[in-house]
């Protein structure tokens, strides 16, 4: 159920769907997480995949992940941090996309997908899509 809007108000925009392939502890399996109420929660014991979630919305809306630059150590120590290390060396699908209703209403889908992982001695790199067109990375800039 969604909470009624002012007369004149439009919703906010939202991310209604995500979904995950080959990210951190995610198989190749594509895993989908309904995200359309006003408030999710993602519970579960440890190891389940809670922190990689919030790990491939950083992903996907940055490009980075953050514990990489906020917990210091050798950089050494995060290579090959996104990818899951239990897959196939041969593939490479490894990808973050949600569904987002904008102002008006429409659905856009974002994706990233991560073109070569940290390494020891280079940042990730990734390509972003909406819709399935090429964007650059200053559409993405998270507004306050």
């Amino acid at each position: 159920m969604t909470a009624p809007l002012l007369p004149g108000t439009q919703p906010p925009p939202r991310i209604i769907r995500l979904r995950i392939r080959g990210f951190r502890s995610y198989g190749t399996e594509v895993r989908e997480l309904e995200l359309d109420s006003p408030i999710t929660v993602i519970k579960g014991d440890n190891s389940q995949g809670k922190t990689a979630t919030a790990e491939a919305l950083e992903f996907l809306f940055t490009g980075r992940n953050s514990r990489r630059d906020l917990f210091g150590g050798a950089k050494a120590e995060y290579e090959r941090m996104l990818s899951n290390v239990h897959l196939p060396s041969d593939d490479t699908d490894v990808w973050v996309e949600a569904d987002v209703r904008s102002l008006d209403g429409t659905v856009r889908t974002i994706r990233r997908v991560l073109t070569a992982d940290y390494s020891a001695s280079t940042d990730c790199t990734s390509v972003v899509t909406i819709d399935g067109q090429g964007v650059g990375e200053q559409i993405l800039e998270i507004r306050r």
